[in-house]
């Protein structure tokens, strides 16, 4: 389990995996900017998380992948949270456009989760990311392995969304299953929400 000492490493795999993918490309369209849109996006989820997630699973030392779960009872850090970890002096300035865009997504994202979920207690797997140097090598699969194993001994499903076709195919091959297909009112993309009903164990 990860803890504030790993916070940094943390922060820079995840802006690092999440360059490419397209929830990244709705916050910030412009490349050159991204990794400091989503390093802010970072620098006050990340404390937060460590502080009331369910768990911040890392893999590696130095930390290679990520994954970051919620549930059951809150899913996303609290405003007292967020506003404890916001960024100090010497983070990455991002304009108000962006701040406009992420505000935007994040409501509809809730939406759409509150949509598919309701009430029903359950997990949520908020990120996983690897770094992109070490694809490829089971990282992935193993911190989702840990997370579902976990709502299985709770008996409880898990949600999650991507943006990444790709990635509804990889989780789709670990127990996930497509609710929704939803177009994005904020930019160009759809988003995959996804579901895993629990396993007997």
């Amino acid at each position: 389990m990860a803890g504030p000492d790993d916070q940094a490493a943390i922060i820079d795999v995840l802006t690092r995996a999440f360059h490419d993918d397209l929830g990244a490309n709705l916050l910030e369209p412009d490349e050159g900017l991204r990794d400091a849109a989503m390093g802010r996006l970072f620098r006050v989820f990340v404390p937060a998380a460590l502080a009331e997630a369910m768990a911040v699973q890392t893999i590696g030392d130095p930390v290679a992948g990520v994954a970051i779960w919620f549930g059951p009872d809150a899913h996303e850090p609290s405003e007292e949270a967020l506003l404890a970890a916001a960024p100090v002096e010497g983070a990455p300035v991002i304009s108000d456009e962006t701040l406009a865009r992420g505000d935007s997504m994040g409501r509809e994202m809730e939406a759409l989760h509150r949509r598919v979920m309701g009430e029903e207690r359950h997990l949520k797997l908020a990120f996983l990311g690897v770094d992109p140097s070490v694809q490829g090598r089971g990282i992935g699969s193993r911190l989702v392995s840990v997370g579902n194993r976990a709502a299985d001994e709770r008996g409880l499903p898990v949600y999650l969304d991507t943006f990444t076709e790709r990635d509804v195919r990889f989780y789709e091959r670990r127990g996930y299953r497509v609710i929704e297909r939803h177009q994005m009112a904020t930019g160009p993309f759809p988003v995959w929400a996804m579901r895993r009903h629990p396993s007997m164990v």
